[in-house]
C-alpha cells in the first residue's frame, strides 16, 4: 500500500477569494491548497480547504475606517488628511507642479451649539461636510480636522483664480439654510487659502499659512475667502488678500 502524505517541504498555497451570493452580497473565503506527494516525490493530488472569513474582513475594514475617517461626517480625519497632504506635496515637488490647500472654519458655530444644542450642531457639521464634498472634484481631499474645522487639498488648482472659484462655490453652497426641528440654521464659513510652492516649503507650513489666512477672514467678518501672500522680504509681515 502506497503511503501518501503531505510533505512539510511542499509549500501550501494560501489566498483570499471573494464570491457573490445569489443576493449579490459579497463574502470572503480564505483558501488553502495543499499538495500530496508519493514517496518517489511525485505529486498525486491536491487537497483544498476553505473557510468563510467575511466577519474578519468586515472587522478589519471597520477598524481601517475608524482609523482614517471622522465618525460624524465620514470625511477623512486629520491622520488621513496629513498623509494625503504629504503625498500631494511630494508629487508636486517631484513634478515641479502646483496645488492649493483650503482651511474652512464655520462662523458662529458655537452659538448654534449653545442655543440649539449639540444635536443641531452635529446636523450642521454633517450638512457642511456633504456640501463641501459636493463642491469639489473626486480627486480632491476633504477632511474634518476637528470641531468645526475642515481642510481641502485641491491638486488641480494651479492658480489663485482656480482656488477662488472653488471657494466661491463652497460659500454659495453654504447659503442654503439647514432645516432643524422647524428652525432654519444658517451656515457661514471663513476660508483661508495657501498655494504650493509660493506659500510654503513644507506641509506643516502650507497648512499653517492657510489657517492664518482663515483667521484673517474671520477678523473682517467671516463668510469669505482670504489668500495668504508671501512677504516680499524677511522684515515684512505676512500679507493677506481678502476677497
Amino acid at each position: 500500500m502506497v503511503n501518501l502524505e503531505p510533505r512539510a517541504e511542499q509549500q501550501r498555497v494560501s489566498s483570499l477569494l471573494h464570491q457573490s451570493k445569489k443576493s449579490g452580497e459579497l463574502f470572503f473565503i480564505e483558501q488553502i491548497i495543499r499538495p500530496f506527494v508519493a514517496p518517489d516525490g511525485s505529486t498525486t493530488h491536491y487537497v483544498w480547504t476553505g473557510r468563510d472569513i467575511s466577519q474578519r474582513v468586515s472587522a478589519l475594514r471597520q477598524l481601517a475606517q475608524q482609523a482614517n475617517h471622522d465618525d460624524l461626517t465620514g470625511l477623512s480625519n486629520r491622520n488621513l488628511f496629513m498623509d494625503r497632504l504629504s503625498q500631494a506635496f511630494s508629487q508636486a515637488s517631484r513634478r515641479k507642479d502646483r496645488f492649493a490647500l483650503l482651511y474652512v472654519d464655520l462662523d458662529e458655530f458655537k452659538e448654534v451649539n449653545d442655543r440649539q444644542g449639540h444635536a443641531a450642531g452635529d446636523e450642521l457639521l454633517r450638512t457642511a461636510a456633504r456640501r463641501l464634498r459636493q463642491s469639489v472634484r473626486e480627486v480632491d481631499t476633504v477632511a474634518r480636522l476637528g470641531g468645526d474645522e475642515f481642510a481641502l487639498i485641491l491638486p488641480d488648482a494651479k492658480q489663485r483664480e482656480d482656488v477662488e472659484k472653488v471657494a466661491q462655490k463652497i460659500l454659495q453652497a453654504f447659503q442654503i439654510p439647514v432645516m432643524w426641528q422647524g428652525k432654519l440654521l444658517v451656515i457661514r464659513a471663513s476660508i483661508g487659502a495657501s498655494l504650493y510652492p509660493e506659500n510654503a516649503d513644507s506641509c506643516e507650513q502650507l497648512l499653517h499659512h492657510a489657517d492664518h489666512a482663515m483667521y484673517q477672514q474671520k477678523i473682517v467678518g467671516g463668510n469669505g475667502v482670504s489668500f495668504f501672500r508671501q512677504p516680499m522680504n524677511a522684515t515684512d509681515e505676512a500679507a493677506y488678500l481678502i476677497l
